[in-house]
């Protein structure tokens, strides 16, 4: 069986950082390969780039409040675990998405993205014990799966000061040969080699780890130690194994893998020493070339949602979906024939394949594809999606879920058409629902759907399900201000949850509310104005000064995940400038944190 290798790097699965800069990379004592030159020059030109995603857990169940980021924005992944990013800042030849939410050991993707919409799909690890060792013994942690680490006991803080006490030890062995691997590991099979060059990967196997204090906080191996860890090697990739195996490091801040180490086969497992943790990877390297290729029909049209795959004799097998426009753009091995095929997804007949390359440098490739009829089915399905007010929904989008595969269209206009393949003698029912993302309402869903070849029109649907959690304000006669469910974070904390929300949008607001009712800090901001802080020292004098006449009424309090705080609030508050102004408003917001 043909083992998986990211080749393509196109996502397929919504919320606050600064641009990113590649040049710089952590400091854990190891050589810097940038001084072989800049490595981000590999990156290409600046570029705007849109995205969607789709973040699960490894039970591929949907995950909610992921934060993302991608370049300076960053979104919240709303209940089905859908995010949207339009006119992020990336490269043209790559493009780092982040995927964080606490529990979970952190998740990213790294891409070549195209002038379409990009699709993403991450797969987060829980972020599970797997042992608890104390510090200045050594010891051996392993996992179900067989991968195991030797530490002699020398921890550090973030600070670097040592650490004294038990360690949390999390682990996750990444099986090289599992399908879903591409989905778990981190961002893509593509790294910068001892020589500072790029280079793409191939994985016999990779360890996941963090290293945890008692309460929590993050720890790491301290200078001068180092500990021995063992990878597993899958029976299948035994023919092909290397005696020795270069390792790599990813780089949570930069999104690509850095040689450092080496690993040697001892039996059936590659044992290789390590002085710092994150994810590492037992990797062979080849160097690459960027390639997109472009799907159209006898016609000219191009052709989406077509699945392309490219298959290497060395590297293994991987592909994507085309986009709207009929493309998919990646990375591949240099100098390398490859087999390219095409069909209606990863399960059906193959409907073209061609050998492409060797190639040395960058390439476009234009490909036809005469005729589909006798083997895919072309569907195109229609409709328009109001607003219970019976206005278009101007923000929002649609997932029409189809043999385990969703496809999206974003809501500009209110009006969808999503085009697909399917093979000709597969099931024709699919599901359907639209959200309202302004206003985070719903369609209810249609289910067993009949596909009415070629054109199936849904018609008029309605978005009158109504959002959970909100924060809703007004400000004097000013128009009312609400901030719904996918930017809101309810934190628990001793006695109080503090509320905030994301601030991608023009206002912001926070506020800690206490189990009896009182508002210790209530922050809000509107275009980047101050209109009330009730702990602002405006004397200077080191105290407070709550000038406000707020009431405040809690009709709900609970400080556990899950739990929800609910209130109203009105009176008088006096802003910066020394302006009295009125304020009221109400929140029901759930504690995620």
């Amino acid at each position: 069986m043909l083992k998986k290798l990211l080749l393509f790097l196109i996502p397929l699965c919504l919320l606050c950082c600064q641009n990113e800069t590649f040049d710089e990379l952590p400091d854990d004592g190891s050589e810097n390969p940038n001084e072989f030159g800049e490595f981000s020059e590999n990156f290409g030109n600046e570029m705007t780039a849109d995205f969607y995603g789709v973040i699960n857990d490894i039970n591929n169940s949907p995950l909610s409040d992921v934060m993302i980021t991608i370049g300076n924005q960053t979104v919240l992944t709303d209940t089905n675990g859908i995010f949207f990013i339009t006119n992020a800042q990336v490269f043209e030849n790559f493009a780092y998405i982040r995927a964080n939410k606490p529990g979970y050991l952190s998740g990213s993707r790294t891409i070549v993205p195209t002038n379409g919409l990009n699709k993403v799909q991450i797969i987060l690890l829980e972020e599970i014990i797997t042992e608890t060792i104390s510090s200045d013994e050594p010891s051996i942690v392993s996992s179900p799966d067989g991968a195991s680490i030797s530490f002699d006991g020398n921890f550090v803080n973030t600070d670097n000061t040592a650490y004294q006490g038990n360690v949390n030890v999390i682990m996750h062995f990444l099986d090289p040969t599992s399908t879903t691997i591409s989905q778990q590991m981190p961002g893509m099979l593509y790294g910068q080699n001892i020589l500072g060059e790029e280079s793409i990967l191939r994985t016999f196997g990779m360890l996941a780890v963090e290293l945890q204090s008692e309460s929590g906080e993050t720890l790491n191996l301290a200078e001068g130690s180092s500990a021995e860890i063992s990878v597993p090697l899958d029976v299948s990739l035994s023919a092909v194994a290397p005696s020795t195996i270069p390792l790599w490091y990813f780089d949570e801040t930069n999104g690509y893998w850095i040689e450092e180490g080496v690993a040697t086969l001892q039996g059936n497992r590659y044992v290789g020493s390590v002085s710092h943790f994150s994810f590492w990877n037992c990797d062979i390297y080849e160097q690459v070339v960027k390639i997109c290729i472009n799907v159209n029909d006898n016609t000219g049209e191009p052709l989406e949602n077509l699945y392309i795959s490219l298959i290497s004799d060395i590297l293994g097998e991987a592909g994507q979906f085309t986009n709207e426009s009929g493309s998919v753009c990646g990375i591949i091995p240099a100098n390398q024939v490859l087999t390219l095929e095409a069909s209606a997804n990863a399960n059906c007949q193959t409907v073209y394949s061609q050998t492409i390359g060797p190639l040395n440098t960058d390439a476009n490739i234009n490909i036809t594809i005469p005729s589909l009829e006798t083997i895919l089915v072309n569907e195109t399905v229609t409709g328009s999606v109001y607003s219970c007010n019976n206005e278009l929904i101007q923000n929002g989008y649609t997932v029409l879920n189809y043999n385990g595969i969703n496809y999206l269209e974003i809501l500009n206009d209110g009006t969808f058409e999503i085009d697909l393949n399917r093979c000709l003698q597969s099931d024709a029912e699919f599901s359907f629902v639209a959200y309202d993302s302004d206003n985070l309402m719903q369609t209810q869903e249609l289910i067993n759907q009949s596909f009415n070849t070629p054109i199936t029109d849904l018609g008029s649907l309605t978005t009158c399900d109504e959002a959970e959690f909100f924060i809703t304000f007004q400000i004097d006669d000013d128009d009312p201000i609400t901030i719904f469910e996918d930017n809101l974070v309810g934190e628990a904390q001793p006695n109080t949850v503090y509320i905030s929300q994301f601030n991608q949008q023009p206002y912001a607001f926070q506020a800690f509310v206490d189990e009896d009712g009182t508002v210790d800090l209530l922050d809000i901001r509107v275009n980047g104005e101050v209109i009330y802080d009730d702990c602002l020292d405006f004397d200077n004098d080191g105290i407070c000064d709550n000038l406000d006449n707020m009431n405040y009424d809690l009709t709900e309090w609970g400080s556990n995940i899950g739990d929800v705080v609910s209130m109203s609030f009105n009176g008088t508050i006096v802003d910066p400038n020394g302006n009295t102004r009125t304020l009221s408003g109400s929140l029901n917001v759930e504690v995620i944190f």
